[in-house]
Order: C-alpha cells, then structure tokens, then sequence
C-alpha cells in the first residue's frame, strides 16, 4: 500500500481506510509541506508555543556543521585526562544521551558515559562511591538552566569534587551544556567550568537528540557523529517528500493518529531488553508531545510478551529489532496469526538511531496534527513543579492529612484488599501507572518490572513503569493531561542514607536534601494528580523499596489465583 523502506511488515486491518483516508487529508491540506515551511497553522491557529520549535528539521543538516567542533572540544577532555563523562540531567537532557550509553559501545581511548536523572540519595551516594573525581566530568545539562532537579545534582557534584581536589580546581570537572544566555551559562562561567556547550532555543528537550544535548554525550564516546547525522538526514529527506505514500512519517504518524483515535491508543513498543533506552526516548517523545487537552497516545515498553493477542483490544503494536534478532519471533507470530494491528520497524545497526529518531520526531509531530494538539508544549508539567515547591516550603507541615497512604509491610488482606478494589474500578480503555519514587537500582528496577507484568496480567490492563522524578518530566504530562483513564500507584520508600544538598556560589539549594526533595516531588505529583481529578492510590515500601515491590508483586499474583 505505502511504497517506502522503513517499514518491513505491516497489519492496520480494519484500520487501513481511515489510515489511508488520513493519508489523503495530508495530502490535500499540503500537511507535509506546511511543516517544513514551520507553518505553525498545521497544528494551531496561534505561533505561541509552536514557531520557536521547528528547528529539529534542519538539525541533521546544521549540526552537521558542528560536528567538526564537538569532536575537537571532546577530544580537549580526553586529552585532558578525563576517562568518565557523567550527565546531569532530566528528561529531554537526559534521554537520548542513555541510548548512546547503552546502545553503542564507547570507542577504545574514549570516556565512558553514565546519565544520572534521579534524585533518590541513596542512587547518589552509590555513584559517588563508584566515581573517581579526577578522572570524571560532569556535563550538567538543561535548556532552562533552572531545572530544579539538575541544580540539586550540580550542586552535590560540585561541592565532592572541591572537597577531594580543591575549590580551586573543582570548575574545569564540569561543562554546561544550555541554552544561550541561560543561568547555567552564567553559573558556569562563574564558577570556572571547563567549557559551555549551547543547544539550540528553538528545539525543544524532547525533539534535541540530534543538537548538542544528544551530541555531545556521544562525541565524548568516540561515536561516528557524521554516520549518525548522515542517517537523519536520509530519514529528513523522506520525510520531506510530499507524496504521502513514501513518506515514512507520515505513514507512521497517520497510522498511530488514526488507531488512537479509534480507541487503540496504547502504542506498544515491543523491544529487546538491552534497549530499554529507545523505549524510555519515545515514551517521553510520544507521551510529552501528544498527552493533552483530554487526548493522548500511551507508549507501553514491552517486552518477552507469551500471548500479545490477548492484549490487543486497545493496542497498536510496534516490533523494533534489528536483523537475525530472535528475541520476538514468537510474538511476531503470535500477532500475525491473530491478525492483530502492528508495525514492524527495522533498526539495520546501531548508527541507524539516527534514521530512528528523525523519523519518530516527525511521526510524533503530525500524530499532533491528528490529535488537534501542539505536540511542542507540556502545559500541565509545571502543575507538579507548584505542588512541590508547597510542600518544600510547608517543611513538616507537608505530612498532609490529605495524603492518604497505604504500608506495603501492613496486613496482607488489607493490602490486597485496596489494591484489588482500586484495579478493579478500571473501565475499558483504562491504563494502570506504576510510579516509584525509589532508588532506581538494578534490583528494584527487575522488581519493578516484574510488578508491572503482573498488573497486567492479572487485570488484562496495559500496565506502565517509570521511577520518580524522572517520569515526571516524560510521561508525568499524560498522566494529567488525557481524558484520564490512568490510575496510578505511587510507590514511595524510606532512603537508607539521606544526603544533603548544599548550596554552592550563585547557586543555592533546591532542597535541604535529596531526601525531602524526592519526597516533596512525590507528594507533589499525588496533589497534582488529584487536583486535575485523576486516581491514585500510595503504597509505602518501607525501607527496603525492592523487597516492598517483590511483596506486592507476590499478592497480586495471589489476587490471580483466586479469580
């Protein structure tokens, strides 16, 4: 039906008119070529908010500019002796830097990576342990330079590297990787950091793989940057193509945009384990962009599914893998066999990421044309950020008596008992999201997984995951934004270790500690929940927040042998 490479198989029955019908309306209202004119009429009547934040179209081509720049000033660090680059970070600055991470291996002589997006101490303090601060700098990176979250991180960092190296050497550790003119530039000049890196104002954080917030991560990897852009830029130019029919995406756009709107509205992305990462940037991508105005596209990160078919009421299916990849041959199958709607989406090699992402950012930007909404804005993120900010500024008084919770180590029949009754109130289309405001360790994130599994298939619910305060600056948007068919368990533990957070020159502190910090954003994001009508039940892990996940994992799977 749609003549281009990107898409290996297909299944859109008995969607295919109303895709190919969507198509046409592309076509017709000059869609494609509107966008790359930034004709911000695509999607709203108004420029606010949208025309100084098309700039991600050109980004293969004008950072293909820089990219001579951006391995010089990597290669300054490795010379400099620097074998470890730790991105400080959240959402958009944090992302898509995590899939280089992990994705593709660091070239020999080139600095690891690690992205640090939590503010869960004990997390912090366990990478302080495993850092050596002569060797380490720290990219601190945020377009607004005021992300609370990232000055928290910026701040602690800061202050162990002049305690272990002098005050006077701390600031050559740290690069700021900003937007022109932003307070982080400001700080780091004034604090003597090693360099400053600038993003581009008009891409927004979860358009910015492809500028500096994403480039500069991976030229400190030793990546092929220009077999990256050079990737985009095919992808870019097919996306260019005003025939509808080859351009992939806008055949991915109208195909998610449409089943959405028809009730599939839970796009499950089916990918191998060890790329979870891609998982967590198209969530944010898809979720950011689209989940507003009581409209929404969920992404679902699955993977290892027995029997997707029996998933598949309100589901579109999207298989990632790469050739010779067995690891969901039988969900192929399974989802062929059962004629259930579903895209499988080719990833050749790892530097095809840059095809990936381009292709998804422009799908992603005409699912908002689909939606009615602009994919470019968050408006309901800083509801969280004022919820916080009150319970930071109330101090003990933020033990609100609205905040009703639920201890994981109580009696087992009164656990079961809400949980059960809350799960059970799901209507159809309904979703269930897991929120952990834990230390997002290796053994809590298995647990965690492993609950999210059992949600699902003890309710037949697509179930979701994500760790606090990272979600927040990704699917936090849908969550109060859709037509509220969420509910949520928030999950909050005990640290083992607080750590404060000092304040620093030019700098002072968000928080008295990461501690009150991460437990301000969870009651936070619970007012914020409530406020904007949605349900959320909180369950208190205790001390131990993997061993609470495992407890509540184990009386699900006890409300399933009883049904």
């Amino acid at each position: 039906m749609w003549k281009n490479d990107a898409f290996a198989a297909y299944f859109l029955d008995p969607y295919a008119a109303a895709v190919e019908k969507a198509l046409f309306s592309f076509s017709s209202a000059d869609v494609v070529g509107r966008v790359w004119r930034r004709d911000w009429t695509v999607w709203k009547p108004v420029a606010d908010g949208v025309e100084n934040r098309l700039n991600w179209l050109e980004a293969p081509w004008s950072m293909a500019g820089q990219v001579r720049g951006l391995e010089a000033w990597a290669d300054s660090l490795r010379r400099a002796g620097f074998r470890t680059a730790v991105v400080l970070g959240m959402g958009g600055s944090s992302l898509a830097p995590e899939v280089f991470s992990t994705m593709l291996p660091t070239e020999p002589g080139w600095l690891d990576l690690i992205v640090l997006d939590t503010t869960a101490p004990d997390a912090i303090h366990r990478a302080r342990t495993r850092l050596k601060p002569a060797t380490t700098v720290f990219l601190v990176s945020s377009k607004s330079g005021t992300t609370a979250e990232t000055v928290a991180l910026l701040n602690s960092f800061y202050q162990w590297v002049a305690e272990r190296l002098g005050a006077a050497n701390a600031g050559r550790h740290f690069v700021a990787v900003s937007d022109p003119g932003s307070p982080l530039e400001t700080l780091g000049r004034s604090l003597g950091f090693h360099s400053f890196v600038a993003g581009d104002p008009a891409i927004g954080g979860r358009f910015s793989a492809l500028s500096p917030f994403g480039l500069a991560p991976a030229a400190l990897k030793g990546l092929a940057l220009e077999r990256l852009l050079a990737g985009a830029a095919e992808m870019g130019r097919a996306c260019g193509q005003t025939n509808v029919h080859e351009n992939p995406g806008a055949v991915l756009g109208a195909i998610i945009g449409v089943l959405g709107l028809a009730g599939r509205n839970k796009l499950t992305l089916v990918l191998p384990p060890a790329w979870r990462s891609l998982g967590a940037w198209l969530e944010q991508l898809i979720a950011e962009s689209t989940g507003k105005e009581g409209r929404g596209i969920l992404p679902v990160c699955e993977s290892g599914l027995e029997s997707p078919e029996l998933l598949s009421r309100d589901r579109l299916f999207v298989l990632i893998s790469s050739p010779g990849d067995e690891t969901d041959v039988h969900v192929r199958a399974s989802l062929v066999g059962s004629r259930v709607p579903h895209i499988l989406l080719p990833l050749r090699e790892p530097y095809a990421l840059g095809r990936q992402f381009f292709l998804w950012e422009m799908a992603t930007a005409l699912v908002g044309r689909l939606l009615a909404v602009n994919p470019f804005d968050q408006p309901n993120v800083e509801a969280t950020k004022s919820r916080t900010r009150e319970v930071l500024a109330a101090g003990p008084a933020a033990e609100m008596s609205s905040i009703e919770e639920v201890a994981a180590d109580g009696p087992e029949d009164i656990i079961e008992g809400e949980i059960l009754a809350f799960l059970r109130g799901a209507g159809p289309g309904d979703y269930v999201g897991l929120q952990a405001f834990i230390d997002p360790d290796e053994r809590a994130e298995r647990e965690l997984e492993k609950l999210r599994v059992a949600v699902r298939d003890v309710f037949r619910l697509a179930a979701t995951a994500g760790f606090g305060p990272r979600f927040l600056h990704s699917t936090g948007q849908l969550h109060k934004g859709d037509r509220g068919q969420g509910l949520y368990l928030q999950l909050v533990a005990e640290p083992v270790r607080d750590l404060e957070i000092p304040g620093i020159p030019g700098s002072p502190a968000p928080a008295p500690s990461f501690g009150k910090l991460i437990d301000a954003q969870a009651k936070g994001d619970w007012l914020a929940l409530r406020d904007a009508g949605r349900r959320v039940v909180r369950v208190n892990l205790g001390r131990d927040g993997a061993s609470g996940l495992s407890r509540l994992t184990a009386l699900v799977k006890k409300i399933r042998r009883r049904q």
